[in-house]
This record gives structure tokens, sequence and C-alpha cells, in this order.
């Protein structure tokens, strides 16, 4: 089989490595995250699956082991790096009082200069990522008085904002209710359709078996990496969680159900 070409792929690791005090986190890992496509991150707690996505966007590890678009990270500023990289992480948290409006607006600062004020183009951006999390009605209200769910919706909101090539999400559907856990799926979908690239990190499986292409993890090491309507794929997942789920098809969707 031939192997894809370079400029097939958003993100290329190459012998990465991250550590914790004593601890590895992340072993020689090696691979490439095809462009356009929705990639997903598996695996059971501690696998690192958290740290290789930070990885991906530089916040950890040596940037001379991660190419965007062929480019090492090293040779990207940080200007460049937020422009080009949508981040949503972990339990987002903010830091003072702030409205929904002005906390999606911060994702239009690496498109900004120092004492630029947000343009028509950047509030148009701000309210079509509000839009599309539904949560334009109440752009007003203080971040403080949101439930968790509504939180998280402002921060996937604060990530699109940024129109970035590629975003990267840790735990997206965190706090969200099952129908907005689908409309989550169905916007990663529809930015996957526009050219956008996508990883997610995901413990709901099932979710996870949306996306185009899977990573499983296990103890700081990439066990495999495959198409998620492949049979392999498929029973690598099963595997890493000890075989205590089963992946069916039903009509044409892929269900996990405990064993």
């Amino acid at each position: 089989m031939m192997s894809a070409p370079a400029n097939s792929f958003a993100i290329q690791i190459n012998n990465a490595k991250v550590s914790y005090a004593e601890r590895s986190a992340l072993n020689n890992i090696s691979l490439n995250i095809t462009k356009g496509k929705w990639t997903s991150i598996i695996g059971p707690n501690g696998a690192g699956k958290s740290t290789l996505l930070r990885l991906c966007a530089g916040l950890q590890g040596d940037p001379d082991c991660v190419r965007l678009d062929g480019t090492f990270l090293s040779e990207l500023s940080h200007a460049k790096r937020a422009r080009h990289i949508a981040w949503l992480g972990q339990n987002e948290t903010v830091q003072g009082e702030m409205s929904v409006y002005e906390l999606v607006m911060l994702g239009r600062l690496p498109h900004l200069s120092w004492f630029d004020k947000p343009s028509e183009h950047d509030h148009l951006k701000v309210i079509q990522a509000l839009e599309s999390v539904h949560a334009a009605a109440w752009k007003e209200r203080p971040i403080d008085e949101l439930s968790g769910g509504e939180r998280q919706r402002v921060f996937i909101a604060r990530a699109l904002a940024v129109d970035a090539d590629i975003l990267l999400m840790d735990e997206p559907l965190s706090s969200l209710d099952p129908p907005h856990q689908a409309d989550c799926s169905e916007l990663i979908r529809s930015l996957v359709a526009r050219g956008k690239t996508v990883v997610t990190v995901l413990h709901e499986i099932a979710f996870a078996l949306s996306a185009d292409e899977i990573i499983v993890m296990q103890e700081g090491r990439v066990r495999f990496q495959g198409m998620v309507d492949q049979h392999e794929t498929q029973r690598h997942v099963e595997q890493v969680f000890q075989n205590r789920i089963e992946i069916h098809s039903f009509k044409n969707r892929l269900i996990v159900l405990p064993v």
C-alpha cells in the first residue's frame, strides 16, 4: 500500500516523549493525523490521551517533535500557532467577571494586534460561533450564572470563534446532556465537511466512533490507529477496554454495549 503524501497530514509527530516527574506519560509516540478529518483519541484512564492532545497543541513536550502542515512547531510563533490551532481543554475556568459574548470574543485575540478593536468581521465570527452552539440568546449573561453544560457550550464557541484550521478538544462533551452531545457531534461533522481538522479526546466511546479515524492509546503508547469503519479498529477498541464492551453495527451506526 502506498503511503499518504506528507501534505495530506495536518499533524505529524515523531518520537515524542513526555514525562511527569519520574513517570513517563508518552513513550516514543509517532503518528500522523489526516487533514480534513475527525480523529478521536480513546483509551483507559491514564493512557496519555490528554497529554497527546496537549503535545499536538504545543502545550507540552518537545516542539521539534511535532509538525503542523509540515512546519515544526518550534518554527511557528505563538501568534501563528494560536491562529492555526483552536484549543479546548478539560474543565476550563474563567478569571474575573465576564459575559458570554466577552468570553467568546477571546477566541478572536490571535487575529488582533495589541491595540486593535474587534472589527465587524470579528463580531460576526463570535455571533456565528454562539449560534453554532445555540447560545446566542444569552450572550449578555455573566459566565458565573451559567450551568456547567451551558458553560461548556460557551467554551466550545470560543474555540470555534478562532476559525482555525485545526481544532483540538479535550472532552468537549463534558457536562452536556444527551441532546447537546448529539448537537456537538453534528457540529464537528459540519466542521470537517468545511475542511477543518478536528481531534478530540472522548470517554464516550459511542460518540468517539462517530469520528473518521481512531487512535487507541494504552500506557502512554499508541496501540492502534485506524479508520472507524474497519473491523480491526473496532476489535482494538474492545481489547483496550479489556473486552468489557462490544461494538455492533445497528442501522448503519456503531453502538457500544457493556459486557
